[in-house]
């Protein structure tokens, strides 16, 4: 029988639009609260200033969801393949760690440091942000957005601020799929427990239960932001609430103690009933699936609780 399993994410619940809370649990922090930067700070200063010294043109690279970008004073396509050329050779283990992928490779024109106070406080006008980074080596405000149907308001919301948008970088990547295994290998039967009807705008509570049904106590570490879900309309098998790609979350571990026959609720949440760029969804069956484990960890594949789908019906307000 498992007696400790260690699971350990950095994926926020806030990052698909809901409002967390776990049993005797402090809930992880709204995202418009958070700011932290995805990615260490550069471990090779000295590869940096070799970099500066032999292409002056050269300002600083990141690495966001695979694609590496470049910052650089130059438009002249051979200068900008030598300096591309000397950042992969020169940080090519470190760019291996960040997911840098080949071929996905986007040059930004100059500096935009001069409008990095305006773009932050604009910023916090834009909806759906999952992280934000002011200190970037790019010298502009990069940010993450939920979803790419949200871009749109978004760039709105900085022109009206009187923003260049080639001074902001903004970071949306493909949703995860659900996990749909390996099942945790304990003597535990995950529920998911959620009302049969909600209207259209309003919030949908979800909780999931969990109960030992083996004869022997199971306890085992998770983190505060295991808890993942992806709802779909059944008629069009559109996936309107999908699992999140950025990662931002606290990195706490919680031990959870189950008795013979007891049962808990291991993590709660609600949804508020709409699409991801804030729209009303249409009235009609959907379905909830969840699970409960890491989507990032040491070693593969991660175990995980996978409770039954559940269906619900969305009304008109």
């Amino acid at each position: 029988m498992l007696k400790s399993v260690v699971i350990q994410t950095s994926l926020v619940l806030m990052c698909q639009g809901l409002t967390a809370s776990a049993q005797s649990l402090a809930a992880p922090p709204a995202v418009s609260s958070l700011r932290t930067q995805p990615q260490d700070i550069n471990p090779f200063p000295g590869t940096e200033e070799q970099l500066h010294e032999r292409y002056p043109e050269y300002i600083g690279f990141e690495v966001y969801g695979g694609t590496l970008y470049l910052a650089v004073n130059s438009t002249d396509p051979v200068v900008r393949l030598q300096i591309l050329r000397a950042v992969q050779a020169g940080h090519a283990s470190f760019l291996q760690v960040l997911g840098a992928q080949p071929g996905q490779v986007r040059f930004l024109q100059g500096s935009r440091v001069e409008f990095l106070a305006v773009a932050y406080e604009a910023l916090k006008a834009v909806r759906g942000q999952t992280f934000s980074q002011s200190g970037s080596r790019l010298e502009r405000l990069v940010f993450g957005l939920r979803d790419p149907s949200q871009r749109d308001e978004a760039e709105a919301v900085f022109r009206a601020a009187g923003v260049p948008l080639d001074a902001v970088v903004i970071v949306t990547v493909p949703p995860h799929a659900l996990p749909t295994g390996p099942a945790l290998n304990a003597p535990l039967e995950a529920k998911l427990s959620l009302p049969a009807t909600v209207r259209q705008g309003q919030h949908l509570p979800i909780s999931l239960i969990v109960r030992n049904t083996g004869s022997s106590v199971v306890a085992f570490e998770h983190g505060a932001c295991d808890f993942h879900m992806e709802i779909r309309r059944l008629a069009t098998k559109e996936i309107v609430l999908p699992v999140p790609s950025m990662e931002v979350c606290i990195s706490i571990g919680y031990q959870a103690s189950f008795q013979p026959g007891q049962s808990k609720t291991l993590a709660s949440g609600q949804w508020k009933v709409e699409t991801m760029d804030w729209k009303t969804l249409p009235p009609g069956e959907y379905e909830l699936r969840a699970t409960f484990g890491a989507l990032f960890g040491v070693g593969s594949p991660q175990p995980y609780l996978l409770p039954a789908p559940v269906k619900f019906r969305v009304l008109r307000r």
